[in-house]
């Protein structure tokens, strides 16, 4: 069979597609410049800053602000949908290889540090990447993002710093695993714990750092924490430093985590240290934490308050 009518339909049908996209966007992109792989409009929303420097790499991370908008047919926003100044810290993206670029990517490679950029994109062609506000966007609307570059770390710098993060990571470990014998007992209570402070609720804790007294995570809006979690005999059960996920915790957040947990970080500060016995009344009780976590253990916890705002 001859394959090239076949081929030609495909073609055609991808050429009738991109034209459909295309032309509520071009009727609104008056001003913009045309990408075309992936397609999208964009304009820099102020005098670039640095239009010398090297071309942003795969790996190479950006500190970002973005608003996402829905735009009127002149393609100017009437609604702000999502933003991402109403969150405590910025945005971080690492940058894929290039054949894996999409709209967001791709847009983003085009900036340095200080650059403000604006996207406008049909909906039909990025719904997939809207998730929840997808069903604001009727059938040909348009996107119109907003995005603002605050700081780049070249893919060089990011593994050197993971490579810093890493051993700071195992040190810690290497500590906790030596703790752990002593602080197994003393959850036991065969040995007199003479080293930990018990609260009133049941919670036994010793401070390696306090931290800043004026940066109490007990008061605050939004605190960012790293942690190991125990079992008593010593298996490790979960690790935000494994995934370089610290949590973050908001006040509305609060009640989604174990309550001994979240009393040990109340007495610290920022960069405060500390490691938490939590008793099994203040964990995860009669239930157990799924299949990891026993019904009726205690925990020992890390914890490490990395940021308060």
């Amino acid at each position: 069979m001859n394959k090239q009518p076949r081929l030609f339909f495909v073609l055609y049908f991808m050429f009738l597609v991109a034209a459909v996209f295309a032309q509520p966007a071009k009727r609104q992109a008056k001003g913009m410049t045309l990408h075309k792989n992936p397609f999208f409009y964009y304009r820099f929303a102020a005098p670039r800053q640095d239009t010398a420097a090297a071309p942003l790499q795969a790996g190479d991370q950006l500190r970002i602000q973005y608003t996402l908008s829905r735009c009127n047919k002149k393609g100017e926003p009437t609604k702000v949908l999502i933003t991402s100044y109403e969150q405590v810290t910025p945005v971080l993206v690492q940058l894929p290889v290039v054949k894996e670029d999409i709209f967001f990517t791709a847009a983003l490679r085009l900036c340095q540090v200080g650059d403000s950029l604006q996207v406008l994109v049909p909906a039909d062609s990025v719904r997939q990447h809207l998730g929840d506000v997808e069903r604001f966007f009727k059938r040909k609307d348009n996107v119109l993002f907003s995005y603002k570059v605050l700081e780049i770390t070249k893919l060089a710098e990011v593994r050197k710093a993971i490579a810093v993060e890493k051993q700071y990571a195992d040190s810690i470990r290497s500590r906790m695993r030596l703790a752990i014998f002593d602080d197994s007992l003393a959850l036991r209570k065969i040995n007199v714990i003479q080293v930990y402070t018990e609260t009133e609720t049941g919670l036994y804790y010793k401070i390696i750092r306090a931290g800043e007294p004026k940066k109490m995570a007990k008061s605050a809006k939004s605190v960012q924490v790293h942690y190991l979690c125990y079992l008593p005999d010593g298996t490790l059960v979960d690790d935000s430093y494994q995934t370089a996920q610290p949590i973050l915790i908001t006040p509305a957040a609060r009640q989604n985590y174990i309550k001994g947990w979240v009393e040990g970080i109340d007495l610290l500060g920022e960069g405060g240290q500390a490691i938490l016995l939590i008793p099994p009344d203040l964990a995860y009780g009669e239930k157990g934490g799924g299949s990891v976590i026993p019904p009726n253990s205690p925990l020992i916890f890390w914890v490490e308050i990395l940021m308060v705002e």
